[in-house]
């Protein structure tokens, strides 16, 4: 069976939005399940550090929906 492929449009799609936003793109990687993410020259991504937690904040004070967190090591006091 061969591997999964995004199709011609979606990838146009992306780096035309990529383009029209005033970025350069420089590179399509495309996963074995056909998903894919297009690398934007001269922009270096920042993913978080540590694990996602059970922890939750609420944005707005207490009565509303909760956020999950993430935890990096720091605590907040």
């Amino acid at each position: 069976m061969p591997a999964a492929q995004p199709s011609q449009s979606r990838v146009e799609n992306v780096i035309g939005a990529i383009v029209a936003a005033g970025l350069q793109p420089a590179a399509v990687h495309v996963n074995a399940d056909g998903s894919f993410r297009v690398e934007v020259a001269g922009i270096q991504a920042s993913l978080p550090q540590g694990k996602p937690s059970m922890k939750t904040t609420s944005p707005h004070g207490a009565g509303n929906d909760a956020l999950p967190g993430w935890e990096d090591g720091t605590s907040e006091t």
